[in-house]
C-alpha cells in the first residue's frame, strides 16, 4: 500500500455520531477518544477504572472544552460487567453508529483467570468483546450505515509468539507462558 501521508484531518465531521470506544482511557483508546470527540462525535469511553477514566475525560476535555463524551464503566473479563453495561446502554442510546473494540489485556506475568474463569486474554480480549458486541447489534442494525472496528496488536507476526491458536488449551490450563 502506497504512503498517502494520511492525517487525521482526512477524518470528515462525525456531528451527530455516536460512536463507542472500549479501553478508552489509554493508548490508541485514548487517542480516537480525543480525535473523533474533536471531530464532533457523541463519544461514549468505556473504562475498568473509574479514576483513569475521569483523568483520560479531564485531559480531552483541556484541549477541547466541547468534547461530548460519557464515561461509563466496562470490565471486558466479567459477563456480568457486559450485561450491565449493555443494559445501561440501551436505556441511554438509541443509536450506535461505531463500535471501536479495542480493549485488551496484554502478556500477564502470570496466569490470570476472568470472572466466569476464562484466560483473562482470551476472555477479555475474544470472548468478552464478542459478548459485547452481540448485545449491542440490536442498536447497530438499527443505526444506518453503523460499523464495527475491532482493533489488535501487531504480536502475532514475533517469531517468538507464533501464529499458532492452541485449540487443545485455549484457556491455558495445561500449560501458561506469557511468551505465548
Amino acid at each position: 500500500m502506497a504512503n498517502s501521508n494520511w492525517t487525521t484531518d482526512k477524518i470528515p465531521s462525525q456531528q451527530g455520531k455516536t460512536i463507542l470506544i472500549t479501553g478508552a482511557n489509554s493508548g490508541l483508546g485514548l487517542e480516537a477518544s480525543k480525535v473523533l470527540s474533536k471531530k464532533g462525535a457523541q463519544v461514549i469511553m468505556t473504562v475498568r477504572n473509574l479514576q483513569k477514566g475521569k483523568e483520560a475525560v479531564e485531559s480531552i476535555k483541556k484541549e477541547n472544552p466541547n468534547a461530548k463524551l460519557d464515561l461509563m464503566i466496562l470490565d471486558l473479563a466479567d459477563f456480568d460487567s457486559i450485561h450491565k453495561f449493555s443494559d445501561e446502554f440501551h436505556s441511554k442510546y438509541s443509536q450506535l453508529h461505531v463500535l471501536i473494540n479495542n480493549a485488551g489485556v496484554m502478556a500477564p506475568q502470570k496466569r490470570e483467570l476472568t470472572k466466569q474463569g476464562f484466560e483473562v486474554q482470551f476472555g477479555a480480549n475474544h470472548l468478552g468483546h464478542f459478548l459485547l458486541t452481540g448485545l449491542l447489534l440490536d442498536i447497530l442494525k438499527k443505526t444506518p450505515n453503523s460499523r464495527i472496528a475491532v482493533q489488535s496488536s501487531g504480536v502475532h507476526k514475533l517469531k517468538q509468539y507464533g501464529a499458532d491458536i492452541f485449540f487443545d488449551d485455549l484457556n491455558f490450563e495445561k500449560s501458561y507462558n506469557k511468551d505465548y
